[in-house]
């Protein structure tokens, strides 16, 4: 049998957990993961052998968002160690698209600490084991394209130019395959993703003004997007705009990225150099500026 501290962990623990994640408020996600994991543990530790796959699956999804949100909260080698138990357990959770999505999440770690090669080789070979066929479901070519899509976001920043832009026409097309913004295995997919990570891929290789173009495509305005990614991605569009000389339009969408989740800008250093550098670069500084300035600590 179960333990009883085990019973008391709701099925939709996880789920909700990535919620919190992917609203940006990661002191929020960081307080409620350590009791959650400890339930989750004990009650895998002591499972009958028919019970262990679903809470195999259950602890490899907490400790995956346990591991994501210590990312951003910089605990680097914490966030790795999370994450390496999350795939181990993964593996175990009968669920080969989970066991590959999480690996894309570890290999975003690795990218994230500027270990691009070793991010790429990562997100090859899972993308590899779970190639889809013609016949896949719909969750399966999400799984499947999001590693591409984690694959050219690597090659980008170790600056390979012609791979980032194979990966991203690659995953372009599975996209369409689709034909739908998802959310599958807490990870978003779809055409909103496509535009918002062509624009960051654009952004890496120095291209601001294809940047611009591929943010131009986003559908709805990113509604389908979480509240972070929406945040992430107001704040890519600022930074192009910054670099094509055009403060006026970075202002309000970094002030809109902040606003919408003040508690994932803290963590964040991109919306802090964006504002740092209006602060260099406007002459006037207006009250949404200042404001901004005060609200992120930065001078």
């Amino acid at each position: 049998m179960m333990s009883n501290r085990a019973t008391l962990t709701p099925p939709s623990a996880p789920r909700s957990t990535w919620g919190i994640y992917w609203s940006g408020d990661h002191d929020a996600a960081a307080a409620a993961l350590p009791n959650l994991i400890y339930g989750l543990r004990a009650g895998y530790a002591t499972a009958n052998l028919p019970d262990k796959p679903a809470l195999a699956y259950a602890l490899s999804r907490t400790l995956w968002a346990a591991g994501s949100t210590l990312m951003h909260l910089r605990h680097n080698d914490t966030a790795s160690a999370a994450t390496r138990w999350a795939v181990r357990l993964a593996a175990e959770s009968n669920d080969p698209w989970m066991h590959a999505t999480v690996q894309g999440s570890l290999a975003w770690q690795l990218m994230v600490s500027g270990r691009y090669t070793e991010s790429l080789r990562l997100t090859d070979r899972a993308a590899a084991s779970i190639e889809p066929d013609g016949s896949a479901p719909a969750s399966h070519l999400s799984a499947y394209g999001s590693l591409l899509m984690q694959s050219g976001n690597a090659a980008a920043r170790a600056g390979n130019r012609a791979a980032a832009h194979d990966y991203l026409d690659a995953a372009a097309e599975v996209a369409q395959r689709v034909g739908e913004d998802r959310n599958d295995y807490s990870t978003t997919f779809g055409p909103s993703l496509i535009a918002m990570q062509a624009a960051d891929v654009h952004i890496a290789l120095g291209d601001y003004d294809r940047a611009v173009r591929a943010a131009a495509t986003m559908p709805n305005q990113g509604a389908a997007l979480p509240t972070m990614a929406g945040c992430r991605h107001l704040a890519d569009r600022a930074l192009a705009h910054l670099r094509l000389g055009q403060p006026e339009n970075a202002l309000p969408l970094v002030a809109t990225a902040v606003q919408s989740s003040p508690n994932w800008a803290k963590h964040q250093q991109l919306p802090k150099v964006v504002t740092r550098e209006l602060l260099h670069t406007t002459k006037q500084r207006s009250p949404v500026l200042r404001n901004l300035a005060t609200t992120l600590g930065v001078s």
